[in-house]
């Protein structure tokens, strides 16, 4: 059994923010085509993704996948900027889809695909609740805020992704996957991992334009 409750709890976060406002780019016309994304994740009141120290570039329409390892625990969280859309009170709201997961054994259980619209520059939250094989409640906590991102910070956190040999091109993962894919699949080659001690866990990162954590930054191949 499966609950999703909504709740003004903070234990994970994604600061989200559109930068570059742009045509050129598919599916971003007349829309924001990259988001700040900083988040955290917490299951079971245990920090898996410290908030505060991991951020992301991510492209409009195309998954991130968040694969953090936690002592012999692994953890995964996906997340897609779907879209920009207008709530039916007229406001401006992002649509976000997310996916978690948990490798058990040697296959990935998924726990939840939830989809949350955020309001500009409103926060929101998610609880996700769902009782083991025991009985027992397994919680997870999502929260969500969203603001506008100058164009300039997202050229900083290219600046420091790129080594000496200069940026990489952005190839990102397929748009089309679906989440019960990305979350179950094996880790895709676009990833790039940033060492951040102390941390909670050893965090990669997929799909992003750029990847943070403890302000050390790369860019996925």
């Amino acid at each position: 059994m499966k609950r999703i409750m909504i709740t003004g709890l903070l234990p994970l976060v994604f600061l989200v923010a559109g930068a570059c406002r742009a045509g050129a780019a598919s599916g971003c016309q007349n829309s924001f085509c990259y988001y700040r994304v900083q988040e955290g994740l917490v299951y079971q009141g245990q920090t898996l993704i410290q908030f505060g120290t991991a951020q992301q570039v991510a492209r409009l329409a195309h998954p991130v996948v968040l694969t953090v390892r936690v002592g012999p625990r692994i953890y995964r969280l996906v997340y897609k900027i779907a879209d920009n859309v207008i709530t039916r009170s007229g406001q401006k709201a992002v649509a976000v889809d997310l996916g978690i997961a948990q490798l058990a054994g040697h296959r990935w259980k998924i726990i939840g695909k939830p989809r949350m619209e955020l309001l500009d520059g409103r926060m929101g939250s998610m609880s996700l609740k769902r009782l083991d094989a025991n009985g027992r409640t397994i919680a997870w906590r999502i929260v969500f805020q969203a603001r506008p991102l100058a164009r300039y910070q997202v050229l900083q956190l290219l600046q420091k992704a790129q080594k000496p040999a200069g940026p990489k091109p952005y190839h990102g993962l397929p748009i089309h996957e679906s989440m019960s894919t990305l979350l179950t699949s094996a880790t895709p080659g676009t990833c790039c991992r940033t060492p951040c001690n102390p941390g909670p866990g050893i965090l990669t990162c997929c799909g992003a334009v750029v990847c943070c954590d403890c302000d050390v930054c790369c860019q996925p191949p």
